[in-house]
C-alpha cells in the first residue's frame, strides 16, 4: 500500500510540475563552451514562453548577476561578489533603478554568514551578526 501511495504522490507532482513548465536556454556562451548567460522562462496561462530569471556566469562558472522579471519588467536584481579563493562572499539584492532592498548576506572566508543586513526602499531597516 505505502508503494502504490509513493507512485501516486509522484505522479501528482509530475502533473503540477507541467503546469508550470520551466525552460532553461543557454543565449551567450564562453569561448571554452561555458554559458555566460542563461534565461530561465515559464509558461503563462496563455502557453507562451515568459522569462522569469536571466543569470550571468562569470567565466568561473559563478554566479555573477540573477535578474528577475514580473509581467516582462524586472522585478529586482542580485548581484554575487566572491574571495579571490571562489568563495561567496556578498550577496545584495536591488530593485529597479538601484534601491537597496531585501537581505544582504555577507559571508566569511570560511563560507558561514559573517551578517545579514535587511532593506527596505533604500534604507537599512535590521543588522544581524553571526
Amino acid at each position: 500500500m505505502k508503494l502504490i501511495n509513493f507512485i501516486f504522490i509522484s505522479l501528482n507532482c509530475i502533473t503540477c510540475f507541467n503546469k508550470n513548465l520551466i525552460l532553461e536556454k543557454i543565449i551567450r556562451e564562453y569561448s571554452d563552451g561555458r554559458p555566460s548567460v542563461v534565461n530561465t522562462y515559464k509558461k503563462n496561462n496563455d502557453n507562451i514562453n515568459e522569462l522569469i530569471i536571466e543569470t550571468v556566469y562569470n567565466h568561473n562558472g559563478k554566479i555573477n548577476t540573477e535578474i528577475y522579471f514580473e509581467n516582462n519588467s524586472i522585478k529586482y536584481v542580485k548581484y554575487y561578489y566572491y574571495y579571490k579563493n571562489s568563495k561567496l562572499k556578498e550577496v545584495r539584492k536591488y530593485l529597479p533603478p538601484g534601491i537597496k532592498d531585501g537581505e544582504w548576506i555577507y559571508y566569511n572566508l570560511d563560507g558561514s554568514i559573517l551578517k545579514i543586513e535587511v532593506y527596505k526602499n533604500h534604507k537599512l531597516k535590521k543588522i544581524k551578526r553571526y
